[in-house]
């Protein structure tokens, strides 16, 4: 039997493993219902046969859509408990663009950042509440989610960040990891001038290793080492299938002894070309599905 949890922790302690781990944190349920049927069961079904056929050993769980909470008080996960599971969790700037909209929560990291206190004491709550339900779900991990940078870089001052957002970071990873869980990050976008910070919080993983943006993931492994675990990578929307069999083996060479969970930066969807997927994840037999 495959220890796929085993596979990610050793890829986390930077160890070597007999394979190089996998794993996606976003996986699109309309995608789930065009290559996985609903005559195969529900979503929790679905999302089990997808992880197979792509061999993975992480999945992420979505908590932000509707059905999330009865799956979780029905322990439906455990369903799920062969793999590392992930929730999925919005932190302060993701929950305040969806409540207010891109402009305004930007404006109001200068003219009212007492709303993001307000935000995150009640993100902070909220986990408080939910890791109990993520451990009795066979859940190993918990992933927040702040898209705070776009390919130039951070999109508010330092100053903001480290006053408004890190402190949340910090308090979140510190519950995260109290209960035994692990904690992953992510964000689009170029966080070079941040990823300090974001070691300094105590994250586990950072995901999503985002080339488009300057991310490159090898000069990532040559400045910080074992200091930092990366998960992602490959660029399902803007390789082709010959650039993404390449990267996979140069990832598999490189990260030998740990430090990579490898998957698509941008999450699978109804969006990118089976094709692409399939060199990805060559054992996938989307031939004899129908599209």
């Amino acid at each position: 039997m495959v220890d796929r949890i085993g596979t990610i922790i050793a890829a986390i302690d930077h160890c070597k493993g007999n394979t190089l781990s996998r794993g996606e944190l976003f996986i699109d349920r309309e995608f789930l219902t065009r290559y996985f049927s609903s005559e195969r069961g529900g979503y929790i079904e679905q999302l089990k046969i997808a992880c197979e056929s792509f061999g993975l050993d992480l999945i992420g769980i979505d908590i932000h859509d509707d059905s999330w909470e009865s799956l979780m008080l029905r322990n439906e996960y455990r369903k799920l408990k062969d793999f590392f599971i992930v929730g999925l969790l919005d932190g302060p700037f993701n929950t305040m663009r969806k409540q207010k909209g891109f402009e305004e929560a930007m404006l109001d990291l200068k003219s009212d950042p007492s709303s993001y206190a307000r935000v995150t004491s009640k993100l902070l709550e909220e986990l408080k509440n939910l890791l109990s339900l993520f451990k009795e779900n066979s859940f190993k991990g918990v992933a927040l989610l702040d898209d705070i940078a776009g390919n130039q870089g951070l999109m508010m001052s330092h100053t903001d960040f480290e006053n408004l957002i890190h402190p949340f970071y910090q308090s979140a990873v510190s519950m995260i990891k109290q209960n035994g869980l692990y904690a992953f990050f992510h964000s689009d976008g170029n966080i070079w001038n941040i990823l300090e910070y974001i070691l300094d919080a105590g994250f586990n993983c950072v995901h999503c290793v985002d080339s488009q943006a300057g991310m490159d993931l090898y000069k990532l492994k040559k400045v910080y080492g074992k200091k930092i675990t990366l998960m992602g990578h490959i660029d399902l929307l803007a390789w082709d299938e010959k650039k993404i069999e390449l990267e996979v083996e140069q990832a598999g060479k490189q990260f030998i002894c740990g430090g990579l969970i490898l998957g698509s930066s941008c999450g699978l969807s109804t969006l990118v070309p089976p094709s692409r997927i399939k060199a990805l994840y060559q054992e996938w037999k989307f031939a004899s599905i129908s599209i």
